[in-house]
């Protein structure tokens, strides 16, 4: 289970260079670029492994493991929808 905690915060701190860099260096990425990325910038996937972590062993099966290590399609539409909420209560209208 540390591995996995190591991997997703590795994941989630190179995912925020990413965007360091697009900062940085003026550069707009197209839409699909910036979801796939934006969606690792939510925590979502970070803040999966630790509730499973914190709700201790009896849920700490394998399929909820493997659930968590993996990009399932729950964690991923979760944190999909956060960052397109989050992105329209900070657009601007021009």
């Amino acid at each position: 289970m540390g591995i996995l905690h190591h991997k997703k915060w590795a994941s989630l701190c190179n995912a925020f260079v990413v965007k360091a860099k697009w900062f940085a260096f003026g550069h707009e990425p197209k839409a699909e670029e910036y979801l796939k990325n934006g969606i690792i910038t939510t925590g979502v996937h970070v803040v999966s492994v630790h509730m499973l972590f914190l709700l201790g062993d009896y849920c700490q099966t394998e399929e909820s493991i493997e659930l968590a290590s993996a990009n399932s399609e729950i964690i991923t539409s979760t944190a999909t929808i956060l960052r397109l909420w989050n992105d329209l209560g900070s657009a601007k209208v021009p």
